[in-house]
């Protein structure tokens, strides 16, 4: 089990417990300065990756297996290592920039500031992990029986996603609402069971 999963909750709770007024706003426009910041470098990063990708040529074949997608199949297909990059580097960079479209409308609309938080942190991670960036800017091998970097990869799930829930259930007024529709059920269960009861006496 990788430490990195704990992050992103520890981050989110050691936030709510911080004595920090996010609604100053010199707080906030220091937080918005930061993630806009974070965002472009990471951008610039991405689009470094692909120059490098474009401005090389790498042969070898890839061999990617049928699949279905957004419920349309895909046909099997051979593509170069050149290819296969260029295209994932471009999948990430427009996943990256609906993220931010996103995660700025949610905070602009309804005043979550742990999104613009958490979305700096786990796209540090992401990053790192990133297999186009392990590759073309650490240099790390991307051949070998068991290499977790061989090609083709795999895609993840939905990291923005799994990020949102967080940022909302972490939230002080989406977790009192949570709490208080757990309680509503529990209190139906009982009374379900005490109709029940009763009926079973008469």
């Amino acid at each position: 089990m990788s430490l990195k999963m704990f992050i992103t909750p520890a981050l989110a709770y050691a936030i709510n417990q911080a004595d920090i007024d996010w609604t100053n706003e010199s707080t906030m426009f220091t937080l918005r300065a930061t993630w806009v910041a974070a965002m472009s470098l990471s951008l610039i990063l991405k689009l470094v990756i692909r120059s490098k990708i474009n401005s090389g040529y790498d042969d070898r074949r890839v061999r990617i297996k049928a699949s279905t997608q957004m419920g349309q199949e895909i046909e099997a297909r051979e593509i170069t290592v050149s290819e296969h990059d260029a295209e994932k580097v471009q999948e990430g960079i427009k996943q990256f920039l609906i993220q931010c479209l996103v995660t700025g409308f949610i905070h602009l609309k309804f005043g979550y500031f742990l999104p613009l938080i958490l979305g700096m942190s786990t796209q540090v991670l992401m990053t790192y992990d990133s297999p186009l960036f392990q590759i073309h800017m650490l240099g790390y091998s991307d051949s070998g029986e068991g290499n977790p970097l061989k090609r083709p990869w795999t895609g993840g799930k939905n990291t923005f996603e799994d990020l949102w829930s967080k940022a909302q259930a972490m939230d002080p007024k989406k977790k009192e609402a949570m709490d208080r529709s757990k309680e509503k059920k529990k209190a139906g269960k009982l009374n379900k069971q005490m109709v029940r009861s009763s009926n079973g006496k008469k």
